[in-house]
């Protein structure tokens, strides 16, 4: 007799699935944006703004291990989601259901769960964003720039649905990974700075 927890996960896998087909292809129109999203200049982008917003309000040190901490943040959040994948063994929607499914990104490697991209994403601007209130950034002005990181990472993870590559379900849980990490990050970016003496809270 099936567990009630398998029996869960069989629910929510059933749902996932109907809702990735509910939206993938939705709105074809609007392909070439969730393509940009899913391409790497809205990271190229957001680095040099976030870079140029923190690098002129921080001290040079401690700007330096704030990025040094970010870097660390993406290398956990994207090792965290290919070791992952390659455990869990979730096919992506382009390789369970080809003839189905709206792809418009050209790569479809071979495992999906959890997003990658969400993960990173949502890592990256937790940390910042966690960090600009950390340190008073212009006090509540800093709040509309925080805004714009949580969108930014909306938008890349949300592009990795509409692209074809992943499920909803994908998505959601490398978000919450990201939160998870960005918030461990910046506690240990807090603690570093007191321990070298270059901010105390």
């Amino acid at each position: 007799m099936p567990s009630p927890l398998l029996e869960i996960l069989k629910k929510a896998d059933t749902f996932d699935k109907s809702l990735f087909f509910s939206l993938n292809g939705a709105f074809q129109w609007l392909d070439p944006f969730w393509i940009f999203w899913s391409s790497p200049w809205p990271w190229i982008l957001a680095g040099i703004i976030t870079f140029i917003y923190t690098g002129r309000r921080l001290p040079l040190k401690t700007w330096m291990v704030v990025a040094l901490f970010a870097g660390l943040t993406f290398l956990v959040t994207d090792q965290t989601a290919n070791w992952v994948k390659n455990n869990v063994r979730r096919p992506r929607p382009c390789r369970a259901f080809p003839a189905k499914t709206h792809r418009t990104w050209p790569r479809c490697s071979e495992f999906g769960f959890f997003s990658g991209h969400a993960a990173n994403a949502f890592g990256q601007a937790l940390f910042w964003g966690s960090l600009f209130t950390t340190f008073g950034f212009h006090g509540g002005r800093s709040k509309p720039f925080q805004r714009v990181l949580i969108l930014w990472a909306a938008l890349v993870a949300l592009s990795r649905i509409f692209v074809g590559v992943h499920y909803p379900g994908d998505v959601l849980v490398g978000a919450l990974v990201g939160l998870v990490v960005a918030r461990l990050a910046r506690w240990a970016t807090l603690v570093f700075l007191n321990k070298i003496g270059i901010f105390t809270t």
